[in-house]
C-alpha cells in the first residue's frame, strides 16, 4: 500500500512542476509581445499627423492629380518618422496608395503632395487618407489611418 500512495505523491510533484515549467515558458514568450505591441501603439500615437482641409488638399480631373497637405503634430519629435502612407479614394470605389520617404514634416509643419490619379474606371478621385510609417528597432510599422479628408474637385482652365 505504501507504493501506492509515493506514486501518487510523485505524481502531483510532477503535474505541479509541467504546469510551473509551461507557465514560465509561456510568460517569456507572450510579455515581449504585449509590450512591443504597446510601444509600437504608443508611438504610433505619437506620430500624429493630420490633412489640411483648408489648403491644397484638392483634386485636378483634367491634371488626373491630387494634392494634399499633409502636417505633422508636435509629438512627432519623439518618434522615428521614415514615410508616409497616402491613400486615394476614387468615388466609385477605387483606390490607390503612395508611399512618401522623402520631404517629411517636422513637428508643427506641413508639406505639400501631389499625386498622380491615374483613373482606371473613369472616376474620379475623392478622398484621401494619411497614415504615419515609423520605425521601432529595426522594424519598420505602418500606423492606423491618422487622418482622412475629402479632396475638393477644382478645374483648370
Amino acid at each position: 500500500m505504501s507504493k501506492k500512495g509515493i506514486s501518487d505523491i510523485v505524481a502531483t510533484v510532477l503535474i505541479v512542476l509541467i504546469t510551473i515549467a509551461a507557465i514560465g515558458m509561456v510568460w517569456t514568450m507572450i510579455i515581449p509581445l504585449i509590450r512591443t505591441g504597446m510601444e509600437t501603439s504608443r508611438q504610433c500615437l505619437d506620430a500624429a499627423l493630420q490633412i489640411d482641409r483648408e489648403r491644397f488638399t484638392s483634386y485636378n480631373p483634367g491634371l488626373h492629380e491630387a494634392s494634399v497637405r499633409v502636417g505633422a503634430e508636435a509629438g512627432i519629435a519623439k518618434v522615428k518618422l521614415v514615410g508616409i502612407q497616402l491613400v486615394v479614394a476614387g468615388e466609385k470605389g477605387g483606390s490607390k496608395s503612395y508611399i512618401n520617404r522623402t520631404d517629411l514634416p517636422s513637428a508643427n509643419e506641413f508639406r505639400v503632395y501631389k499625386l498622380n490619379w491615374t483613373a482606371t474606371a473613369n472616376e474620379n478621385a475623392a478622398s484621401v487618407s494619411v497614415a504615419p510609417i515609423i520605425k521601432i528597432g529595426d522594424v519598420e510599422n505602418i500606423c492606423r489611418v491618422a487622418d482622412e479628408a475629402a479632396l475638393q474637385l477644382i478645374q483648370t482652365t
